[in-house]
């Protein structure tokens, strides 16, 4: 008799066990692709699956917040998270349960879930917690310039191109290459607008002209991101510089030596007499608006009296007229002086004069 009142006890003993184990909650989220593979992602759509277990009728509760903070409160009133969705809030469950989703998760970053089994919004209970890292979508940009380099005044036509694992735009801006970085975001940076907000999903190639350009050399800057202000883009900001090259070189159809004062041309310089010398000169083909000239002024015995520089104001003029050298040069240094003229540090004409 002891030995049959001795194993009903541990019958008894082992059936309470099992009970409590079955009695024990859980709750936790998966978050997979549509073949199944778990994969937290932001911008895409993926499955958000809840499942768990329950040993009575009750209600699911789901909230979420960036981990690293404080834990879930006693109860979902009380936490300060945000609802994941409305198929995760006040839902009866009883038993094994799942629930499922289609969701798209806007923020790539580690969140913490907190999950609540009771018997309303505010009852106090213990919370569940699970920490889910979503990634952010892969993704590339880059530019081409074609024809490279492009020729000052022609057309030149720059393809943006790359590909973008989620739904996202792509933005572009062009500016003078200053040295300066490309800003976080489109709205930031200080270049002109060349593509604003195309949709792309996949792989993608753009196209835009760019008319007219100046002489000098210029930065792209892309960004594929969600919005003109978004400050972490998928990719980007990525920069690309190209020059603008002449179509042909500065060339000088004529040059003439002139009395500064009167602005008359004259043959000889007569250092008693003439107060101050200018150069003139005419083009066939001119400088371009922002092209830097210079002006070297070299003495009879070939050194180098002083340089005059200053930046091409561009537009229709074929004449240009160099700055001064004062009779205080040339008063002591007579002989056969020589004028240097160099457009972009390149020497496009020298001219001899002389002084007596």
């Amino acid at each position: 008799m002891m030995r049959v009142a001795f194993a009903s006890l541990l019958a008894t003993v082992a059936l309470l066990v099992g009970a409590g184990a079955a009695l024990a909650d859980s709750a936790s989220t998966s978050v997979t692709a549509a073949d199944g593979r778990s994969d937290p992602v932001a911008y895409i759509p993926r499955v958000f699956t809840v499942s768990g277990t329950t040993g009575a009728s009750t209600y699911l509760y789901v909230k979420h917040r960036a981990a690293g903070g404080a834990g879930c409160a006693p109860s979902a009133f009380a936490d300060s998270g945000t609802w994941v969705d409305a198929a995760f809030f006040n839902v009866p469950v009883s038993g094994a349960f799942s629930i499922q989703r289609i969701l798209t998760w806007r923020t790539p970053g580690t969140w913490m879930f907190c999950y609540w089994l009771a018997s309303s919004e505010s009852a106090s209970t213990t919370p569940m917690s699970q920490t889910i890292t979503v990634r952010a979508p892969t993704g590339s940009i880059g530019a081409t310039v074609s024809p490279n380099p492009p020729r000052a005044g022609d057309r030149a036509l720059i393809t943006v191109a790359g590909v973008s694992e989620a739904p996202r735009r792509v933005y572009a801006k062009i500016r003078p290459a200053d040295g300066t970085s490309c800003a976080p975001s489109f709205d930031l940076d200080p270049g002109g607008s060349a593509i604003d907000g195309w949709s792309v999903d996949g792989s993608f190639s753009i196209k835009t002209n760019l008319n007219d350009p100046v002489l000098g050399q210029y930065l792209i800057c892309m960004w594929l991101a969600g919005s003109s202000d978004d400050t972490s883009p998928v990719a980007g900001p990525a920069a690309q510089t190209f020059g603008v090259v002449r179509a042909q070189p500065v060339a000088v159809s004529s040059s003439a030596i002139l009395n500064c004062r009167k602005r008359t041309t004259i043959k000889r310089v007569r250092a008693k007499t003439i107060k101050s010398v200018c150069m003139r000169y005419r083009f066939s083909s001119a400088p371009f608006a922002g092209e830097r000239l210079s002006v070297t002024y070299i003495t009879p015995s070939r050194r180098k009296y002083k340089t005059v520089g200053w930046v091409s104001r561009g537009g229709s003029a074929q004449t240009i007229s160099a700055a001064a050298l004062p009779a205080r040069a040339y008063r002591n240094r007579r002989g056969a002086w020589r004028v240097i003229l160099r457009v972009g540090g390149r020497q496009v004409h020298s001219r001899a004069f002389r002084v007596s």
